[in-house]
Order: structure tokens, then sequence, then C-alpha cells
């Protein structure tokens, strides 16, 4: 993809993943510059992170969307936590783990 303007408007990060956000945000492997043919690279062995979301009751009814966002735009994610008060009953469905946010673990 090229930025509008073109290469000499000055290169600027454009997303090769749709729907992620603004231009240049998601996976480290889909990050380019502007006029950039070449393939994007894949995530590295050593490119993997883990996700910590802090969360409230209230955050529960959009939770699930904002996992399933995370994992569609930033596949070098493994592990996604969520740290709350009470447990996230879609925790098991969506593939996350729950950390009670008064277990002795939090904060890290």
């Amino acid at each position: 993809q090229v930025a509008a303007g073109g290469p000499e408007a000055g290169a600027r990060p454009v997303s090769s993943t749709p729907d992620c956000g603004p231009a240049g945000f998601g996976s480290r492997g889909s990050r380019r510059l502007a006029g950039d043919s070449s393939p994007p690279r894949p995530p590295g062995p050593m490119e993997h992170l883990d996700c910590v979301i802090p969360a409230h009751e209230k955050d529960f009814e959009v939770l699930g969307e904002v996992v399933a966002s995370l994992r569609r735009c930033c596949p070098e994610v493994r592990r996604i936590v969520v740290v709350s008060r009470e447990p996230w009953e879609g925790a098991p469905e969506a593939a996350v783990e729950w950390l009670d946010e008064g277990a002795d673990l939090w904060p890290f």
C-alpha cells in the first residue's frame, strides 16, 4: 500500500492489515513504509508478547470484542491475562487467563 500523496510526501507507516486501527498500528510483521513493495515479514521467534488487560465489571460487556480484535490485529500476542476484582465469565471462551486483582501475583 502507498500512503496518500505517494512516497514523495514522506514515508510513513501503512498497515497491510485492514480494520486494525490507524495506519501503522497492528502487528510488527504487517508494519510497512509507504511505497515498500516487499512482502511483510512474519513475527520472528522472539517477537511474542503477553498482554495484560486491567478490567472492571463494566468492561466485561465489550471485553470479548477487545480480545478478538487483539488476536486479529496483533498476531504476536500469545497470552492475554485479564486482571479484575470479579472473574470474567467469558475468559474460557475467549481463551484468556483471569487473575484476581487481589492476588499476590498482582502487580507483576
